[in-house]
């Protein structure tokens, strides 16, 4: 890549145009081919003369645009065309861009005062086409069928075809800022834009990414090649993609295809300029390449490009955490809780080391490759502790990565607990501990209670079913007994059958003492201390109020049941035993 020996110019970057026989328009000269010395076709640009746009429509015919005006050339003569109505009093950058389409009109835009169409020596404002009224279009390119595209720095795109006018802006995916260049491709194109590139496929636009995420900002000037290659001018410099790849990312789409860049490292001088000229690149029939600097043009040859094919071995160099430097050895360990790491790396390339780009990424944190491009260190911050891997890869100036790369393995260890710690931590397991008691205490007494209070139900039922059925039947047994002896008149038979009524009362007796026996639920002196609890948390609570109403259960019973006995006694006429008294 070399400079071309062109006089001085006032400006920022000159503006170009290419003919397929070889011949270049650079500002105010021409050159017949690539070596031959330029000719001036107009006087030499100054402040107020200083060109803006030359344009080779591909009929043939070249324009050139001024502060001062319209210029039409022919040969080495440059004849001025009037400018529309508005502007012809007017000094300053009006013309932005100009394109012809194939019905001879010349289309012209002039920034944010709108796009002009001449034809026949009269300007329209807007081409008569409705939806181009008050578009401002910084650059105006006609496709190879006639389509014509209009990229506005206002992030937005309108594209002319068949006499219909479609508009596109980030609500279409145009996400590249302010669109600044078209290069048409069959039915889509490139756009360059001040944030990137993208890819119209004529019906969607995706963004045009290289691998590792990389933004070809600034491309001013888009080409593709003969060979299917595509060529962008960029901010940062000449970004050259394979055809393969290419046609990889357009029948993928998302694909980040490989690409190489070329910058001051291969001798050219700077980027693109930011807003003008447009283009900033143009390609001759032969394949070459000429490229619009601040200052001169540049000369490149894909041709002569020659192709390293070694891939770069890579090391990790150091390994410092929070200032401390550690060599890159196996089973490294750091210092507890670091507050930052720095992995530092690099590639060895003979050639250009410039140019070699990395890649890296720290398994558990990293979850896909992070691009580094040509920085060669890795920062991580508040890192916890634990076991860690990390790789680093690297591509050469030519995109050949060498994918095994490097690694190093490292551990980070916990920091070491402190006397209050290990204090803190006995304390929450004696607490946890004391809950857990509780909580097996409290289920405990609640199983306890349950099976008491279904032991004194199950008691109360046998006890009210005795009293009820066997202890009555036996009363009237007694009754029936003691009506026969007051009516027998032998002394002798009377006093056996007393005696017998006796002991029969004495059964009565004994079996009621079993039936109380059965509704009782605790001892006499564990009685007295249940029923002397007042707490209603007391554990034996339930107990003394089971003792309550058995005993209220039993009094109402017997009451009940000598009230039964009276009754059939009077009846009978029998006067009751004062030995039972109740």
């Amino acid at each position: 890549m070399r400079a071309l020996s062109l006089p001085s110019f006032v400006g920022e970057a000159r503006p170009l145009a290419a003919s397929a026989a070889g011949e270049l328009w650079i500002d105010h000269m021409y050159l017949n081919h690539a070596d031959a010395p330029p000719q001036a076709f107009s006087p030499a640009s100054t402040l107020g003369t200083m060109t803006t746009v030359v344009y080779r429509s591909t009929q043939g015919e070249v324009w050139r645009a001024d502060y001062d005006g319209l210029w039409r050339v022919q040969g080495l003569v440059s004849s001025r065309v009037p400018m529309p109505a508005p502007f012809a009093s007017k000094r300053g950058p009006r013309i932005f861009s100009l394109a012809k389409d194939d019905s001879g009109g010349l289309w012209a835009s002039f920034g944010p005062s709108g796009i002009w169409r001449l034809q026949d020596g009269i300007w329209t404002p807007h081409g008569s086409v409705a939806q181009l009224r008050d578009f401002a279009a910084i650059s105006i390119v006609a496709g190879p069928d006639g389509t014509l595209w209009f990229a506005s720095p206002l992030k937005k795109l309108a594209v002319l075809r068949d006499g219909i006018v479609r508009h596109f802006d980030a609500s279409d995916g145009l996400t590249i800022g302010g669109v600044l260049h078209v290069s048409p491709v069959g039915k889509g194109a490139y756009l360059g834009g001040e944030g990137g590139m993208a890819y119209f496929d004529g019906e969607r636009i995706l963004p045009f990414l290289g691998e590792g995420g990389q933004q070809f900002s600034g491309a001013t000037g888009i080409g593709i090649a003969t060979n299917g290659d595509l060529w962008a001018y960029t901010a940062r410099g000449l970004v050259w993609v394979t055809a393969a790849e290419l046609a990889r990312s357009r029948a993928k789409p998302g694909y980040q295809p490989r690409f190489r860049r070329f910058d001051e490292n291969d001798g050219l001088q700077s980027g693109a300029a930011g807003m003008m000229p447009i283009p900033s690149m143009v390609q001759s029939a032969s394949g070459e390449l000429f490229l619009s600097t601040s200052g001169n043009v540049f000369r490149f040859d894909p041709a002569r490009l020659a192709t390293n094919r070694l891939e770069p071995p890579v090391h990790v160099t150091t390994v410092n955490a929070d200032g401390k430097q550690h060599r890159p050895v196996s089973g490294l360990t750091l210092a507890p809780r670091p507050e930052t790491v720095r992995i530092d790396y690099t590639a060895l390339s003979m050639a250009l080391p410039q140019q070699v780009r990395f890649r890296y990424q720290l398994e558990g944190i990293d979850q896909q490759w992070q691009n580094a491009d040509t920085r060669r260190a890795a920062f991580y911050t508040q890192l916890a502790p634990g076991n860690y891997t990390f790789r680093v890869t690297a591509a050469n100036e030519d995109g050949l990565w060498n994918q095994k790369g490097a690694r190093i393995d490292f551990v980070i260890p916990p920091p070491t607990q402190t006397l209050w710690f290990k204090l803190l931590c006995a304390a929450a397991v004696g607490v946890a501990a004391w809950l857990l008691y509780r909580v097996r205490v409290r289920a405990a007494l609640k199983r306890h209670t349950f099976a008491l209070e279904a032991r004194m139900a199950e008691r109360e039922r046998i006890a009210r079913d005795l009293h009820d059925t066997l202890l009555q039947s036996v009363q009237g047994l007694i009754l029936s007994f003691k009506r026969v002896a007051n009516r027998t008149a032998d002394p002798s038979t009377k006093l056996l059958m007393d005696q017998a009524l006796t002991l029969a009362v004495d059964v009565l007796v004994e079996g009621r003492n079993k039936v109380g026996g059965l509704r009782e639920g605790v001892d006499a002196g564990d009685l007295v201390t249940a029923l002397n609890c007042t707490d209603t948390s007391c554990p034996s609570s339930t107990v003394r109020a089971s003792c309550w109403r058995v005993m209220a259960a039993r009094a109402c019973c017997e009451r009940l049941c000598l009230k039964r006995c009276w009754g059939l006694a009077g009846r009978l006429s029998i006067t009751p035993s004062p030995t039972r008294k109740r």
